[in-house]
């Protein structure tokens, strides 16, 4: 599946308290239209002769327009008309460009009449301004490249950026949404937000910028590779493969790279791989690299050389990829919180329901959502006892507190499942499997009663909340601006996706439609932003217990629909030092049914079983060898190994 972004507004991202919002919008389609549109390289000027073009998306002619058609390249903006400013970072010392010069900067606009004026820009590493030059607005052409001429070349010396603004009028995609981004690949420091002289990395978010240099003195080496870095963990004397990341910027296609592998600090031993990476600037590949952990746990190094390529001499300096890693003697598997910021008021949040009923069918117990509405005061299950996690915007989520913003559907790609299974890749490093939970007798509470025990020695935070699954009423109305849209504008994961329901046609397809809700973070721990759970100091392999009460919501409109529903159950969180989860764990209230009276009357009583999916979320059949999660008719779901 790719990744879809048929909406203007899709990703809302506040870079400050006074800041403008930058959101993405998809190329519309009448700027090129094939059937009657016809296209050709860009002509480079008589002056331009014998440069070299560079950049993090270097496509043109009909390669370019065919991104634009296909929604591969998109558009960025405030989603008003006005001035913006962006740009990217160019990496200059010991790389093949130092003492090239840029003749010119190459952009391209999506509508050019919508442009009143513009120029390139040009700042040194710590983000000076150095040169500007303005652009000729009557040379621009609606998706096609114009070539700005600086009146001086500038010779890169050292690292530094390149920036466009543009000042648009009107009220078209094109003049709202004005800056081309290549949607397919997430490219450190090809994408930085400069708003009131200030830098905002968001090259994760929204791709690499679609602009070039025009470059003289500049040499394309045959093979000009290097290596990145990783880090992670793994358990004592276990093998691994590590993806380690390449970037190339070479005339000739590489084939085959040559290298060798020392862990921590012993004898390199030398590999030898077959890799197809095309020719070309900044072509960014993977190599995996096998190893096998230390005997010993602690830290230590993955040192990683480049030797060869095709056989040849590398053209940059053969230097040592240190990738760090934590070696752990006890392995306990990670569960992945989502913490999500949504709300009934938000038209894009279906899309987080729909991105957290994926990850709760495929990951079953091992993904544990908790949705805090906070968007609008009037939502039902409004909550008042939340963490600040800094959350920029609505549908948003947080994995693990790890710091990282995304979508809760798309995630930093295509689909969220892909950030969670990355995350439960790694070690928790507490077991919190003993947690119970208990309602009391008087409905009114759930005491939680945590047992931890750490795999590494820490001071941890424990945060407890209180869930409820199947929440609805008569007020529990969702905005919905996927009911304008059919289901093959949109796109779906898979036959199940619950975003089917929210589109024109579906269950759910009206712009305000009653919804049931998941996952709903009824109370918590924290007060005033605080958690009150307490912290627990532990040695290596040390247990203890803890409790908290939470009590239940007094609100008549969501305390109703808890007891319509008594889908409850507790997450714990234990936060560690560095302020990410260290592990987290959701249990059910052991004696609900009991407390709340519930009879649970089945027309059919017979669980069956209704799809089962690979770890890697295909759905599969009951006869495909490996380990399957398997999904049955109650909505629970548990694996199993079929031979």
């Amino acid at each position: 599946m790719k990744k879809f972004y048929a909406f203007c507004a899709a990703s809302l991202i506040a870079l400050s308290a006074s800041a403008q919002q930058w959101q993405m919008c998809p190329t519309p389609k009448a700027l090129y239209n094939p059937a009657t549109q016809t296209v050709s390289a860009p002509k480079k000027a008589t002056s331009l002769e014998g440069t070299i073009v560079w950049g993090y998306y270097t496509k043109d002619g009909e390669d370019f327009l065919a991104d634009i058609q296909s929604n591969r390249v998109g558009l960025v903006g405030t989603g008003d008309a006005g001035t913006v400013e962006c740009g990217y970072y160019v990496k200059v010392a010991g790389t093949i460009l130092e003492n090239s010069s840029i003749q010119a900067v190459r952009i391209a606009m999506p509508e050019a009449a919508v442009v009143k004026s513009g120029s390139v820009k040009i700042y040194d590493k710590n983000q000076k301004l150095k040169v500007t030059k303005a652009i000729t607005v009557g040379a621009l052409k609606d998706c096609a490249y114009t070539d700005v001429m600086l009146s001086d070349p500038f010779t890169l010396t050292d690292d530094c950026y390149i920036a466009l603004s543009v000042t648009t009028s009107g009220y078209t995609d094109g003049a709202r949404y004005p800056i081309f981004i290549d949607k397919t690949q997430s490219v450190a420091g090809s994408m930085y937000i400069i708003q009131s002289g200030k830098f905002y990395d968001y090259s994760s978010q929204f791709g690499p910028l679609v602009f070039q240099l025009a470059l003289s003195d500049c040499e394309i080496p045959a093979h000009g590779l290097s290596f990145g870095t990783t880090s992670g963990y793994t358990e004592v004397n276990k093998e691994y493969t590590i993806d380690l990341p390449l970037s190339s910027s070479s005339s000739v296609a590489t084939t085959s790279i040559d290298y060798t592998v020392s862990v921590a600090g012993g004898e390199p031993v030398e590999h030898h791989a077959e890799v197809a990476l095309p020719a070309g600037f900044n072509v960014e590949g993977m190599l995996p690299v096998t190893f096998t952990a230390p005997a010993e746990a602690g830290n230590y190094t993955v040192d990683v050389q480049l030797t060869k390529v095709n056989g040849e001499d590398n053209a940059l300096a053969d230097k040592v990829a240190s990738s760090s890693f934590v070696n752990v003697d006890r392995w306990i598997d990670r569960n992945c919180v989502m913490e999500e910021f949504t709300g009934t008021g938000c038209g894009w949040c279906p899309r987080g329901m729909a991105g957290m009923d994926i990850c709760r069918r495929y990951l079953g117990d091992r993904f544990i959502g908790i949705a805090y509405h906070l968007f609008n005061s009037t939502d039902p299950m409004y909550a008042t006892g939340v963490p600040n996690l800094g959350w920029s915007g609505a549908p948003s989520c947080i994995l693990d507190r790890s710091g990282a913003e995304m979508d809760p559907y798309y995630g930093s790609g295509d689909i969220i499942l892909d950030d969670i299974n990355a995350r439960l890749k790694l070690p928790g490093l507490v077991d919190l499997s003993g947690t119970t939970a208990e309602l009391s007798e008087d409905l009114k509470k759930v005491t939680v009663n945590a047992s931890i025990d750490a795999v590494s020695a820490g001071t941890y935070e424990l945060v407890y909340v209180l869930l409820c699954d199947s929440l609805a009423g008569s007020t529990f109305k969702q905005s919905n601006y996927y009911a304008s849209y059919a289901l093959s504008q949109v796109g779906a994961y898979d036959e199940e996706d619950m975003i089917r329901k929210f589109v024109k046609g579906g269950e759910w397809g009206t712009s305000s439609p009653l919804v049931v809700y998941d996952d709903v973070a009824i109370a918590s721990s924290y007060v005033s932003q605080v958690s009150k759970g307490g912290k627990v100091t532990l040695a290596k392999d040390e247990k203890q217990t803890a409790s908290y009460t939470l009590t239940l919501p007094t609100k008549a409109v969501l305390k109703n629909a808890v007891q319509n529903s008594w889908k409850l159950s507790a997450a714990v969180l234990a936060v560690g030092s560095n302020g990410e989860v260290a592990n987290a764990i959701r249990v059910k209230i052991n004696n609900i049914d009991e407390a709340a009276g519930i009879q649970n009357v089945v027309a059919n009583t017979e669980v069956k079983e209704v799809a089962r999916y690979s770890l890697d979320g295909r759905r599969v059949s009951a006869n495909t060898p490996g380990v399957q999660v398997v999904r049955l008719s109650d909505g629970t779901s548990y694996k199993e190994f079929v031979k």
